[in-house]
């Protein structure tokens, strides 16, 4: 038998639920915190571990009229991390990622394991 069918054997072994799948991806690095899709990210100034995707630039439609603004560049990213690593979370906090100043449009807790974190920045 090849080796990476046993692994599968063994990982499904000790996983019932996907619940449980989660639960040790998210814990014990096994996939979506490991080096394949995560990298470390400075968030406040403390070296994170997690996942930025969907990194969007763009002008949003705000635009005045009355005082011939032409709306704001805005860039928006979703990024995920372990809920260890980052309390106090709130909309319209601004936190520090990578060295560029965003806030926090919304958030919501993914399986009780990770934060999934909608930031916005002006361009």
């Amino acid at each position: 038998m090849d080796l990476a069918r046993e692994l599968v054997k063994i990982a499904r072994a000790k996983c019932l639920t996907f619940s449980d799948f989660v639960n040790r991806d998210m814990h014990d690095e096994f996939a979506f915190f490991g080096s394949e899709f995560a990298r470390f990210n400075d968030i406040d100034g403390h070296q994170v571990k997690s996942v930025i995707v969907n990194a969007v630039s763009g002008v949003e439609l705000d635009s005045d009229e009355q005082n011939n603004s032409e709306g704001v560049m805005k860039s928006r990213i979703i990024l995920y991390c372990p809920m260890s690593e980052l309390d106090g979370l709130r909309r319209n906090l601004i936190l520090r990622l990578n060295g560029e100043i965003y806030t926090v449009i919304e958030f919501h807790a993914v399986y009780n394991y990770v934060w999934r974190i909608l930031l916005e920045r002006n361009e």
